[in-house]
């Protein structure tokens, strides 16, 4: 009896024991030990394997730079994926789309998410879409659109919570995702400093709940200021260095109306020059080669060859918006910004993988010469 009891003891330690860093912790048919060392996370590698990793093997920022995991370049282009709206009552269209979308190149996707998600969606619809891009080789952005536009500072702390309280699922991906807190947060005529303080106080929300990864952060005025990078933007980088330890920010751009080519508020030439020589490392999360423009609603073109051909030279990052799902704005309909041709309310039109099925933005986006996505996106080389 006693050895019988020794031998169960023995059994229960076995089971019990903790997995070291790079050894198996999960994964399909898996039935070994999941618990982690100290310092380490069970992390999605494929279907079949999952491993313990430390938190900070992930995206980081380099001197101008977004770095991978093996400390290698990784310099972003891809495409806005409306997942929030188009995976609900169960259709997917979005996440099925990014076959379509890894398939023509991209190597990165900002996918869109809410809080308050209607139609049946729930936390396992976003992390099944993580892990579709991932098994696409994309790297993967994820950004909550509930705050767009709104001027209230509490907003973003309600999201950079919402993310803080789900950190466990971020976790499970770090290698792969970045975390961009509010979409176009603020709208025009947001102070710099007010900005600043908001996402000062969104940063340590976050950190304090153990992500060492990136966080994106778009600028005021719908995203489209790029002044208040340039004079606040090292002090928030400075207040995550010295407070957590770490300066993983990333800063994001939107161009439309406000960087129209002939007469806009930003000129890209200038404010590329004057962002870049900030040192902070920054991206265009969104644009398109057109948008409306208020208050005239009048359609202005954007120079997006000279955008991507900046960004080309900078080393800069970019996602076009968007690959379909567009609504309305200044009382038009933004379907001119599908990057993907056909009626969006047909799953078959966000299948489509073919340059020939692809509106005239996203030729351009995609196939333009030297600069398009096809001409400058290498896949990550820390994909399975």
């Amino acid at each position: 009896m006693l050895k019988l009891v020794i031998v169960s003891l023995a059994l229960i330690q076995l089971s019990s024991a903790v997995v070291q860093e790079w050894s198996q912790c999960g994964g399909t048919g898996y039935a070994g030990d999941s618990a982690c060392a100290s310092g380490t996370t069970c992390s999605f590698f494929s279907d079949a394997f999952w491993r313990c990793e430390r938190f900070d093997y992930g995206f980081k920022v380099g001197v101008r730079q977004i770095l991978d995991c093996n400390g290698k370049e990784f310099l972003i282009r891809g495409v806005n994926s409306a997942n929030a709206d188009w995976d609900n009552h169960y259709r997917y269209y979005a996440r099925k789309s990014l076959k379509s979308i890894s398939t023509l190149g991209a190597n990165t996707v900002r996918i869109q998410w809410r809080i308050g998600v209607t139609g049946n969606l729930v936390m396992a619809d976003l992390e099944n879409a993580i892990k579709e891009a991932i098994r696409n080789k994309m790297a993967v952005i994820v950004q909550l659109h509930d705050a767009t536009g709104s001027s209230d500072p509490s907003q973003v702390t309600r999201l950079a919570q919402w993310f803080a309280d789900n950190i466990y699922v971020f976790q499970r991906y770090h290698r792969f995702l970045m975390i961009n807190i509010a979409n176009e947060w603020s709208p025009f005529g947001t102070s710099a400093q007010v900005w600043h303080d908001a996402y000062k106080t969104a940063i340590s929300i976050i950190r304090n709940k153990g992500w060492k990864g990136i966080l994106i952060i778009d600028a005021p005025a719908y995203a489209q200021d790029p002044t208040a990078i340039e004079s606040h933007g090292q002090s928030l980088v400075n207040h995550d260095k010295s407070a957590h330890a770490n300066g993983n920010i990333v800063f994001s751009i939107h161009a439309y109306a406000d960087w129209k080519a002939y007469g806009g508020r930003y000129n890209l030439d200038d404010h590329v020059n004057k962002l870049y020589n900030t040192g902070v490392t920054w991206i265009f999360g969104e644009f398109a080669d057109k948008h409306p423009e208020h208050p005239s609603c009048s359609w202005v073109d954007i120079d997006y060859v000279k955008l991507m051909t900046l960004c080309r030279d900078k080393r800069i990052g970019y996602l076009g918006w968007s690959w379909a799902g567009n609504g309305n704005d200044c009382n038009t309909s933004l379907t001119p910004l599908n990057l993907v041709s056909g009626n969006q309310d047909l799953e078959y039109t966000w299948l489509k993988s073919s340059t020939n099925d692809l509106t005239e933005w996203g030729k351009r986006l995609f196939t333009t010469p030297n600069v398009g996505i096809q001409a400058t996106s290498v896949k990550g080389t820390f994909f399975p």
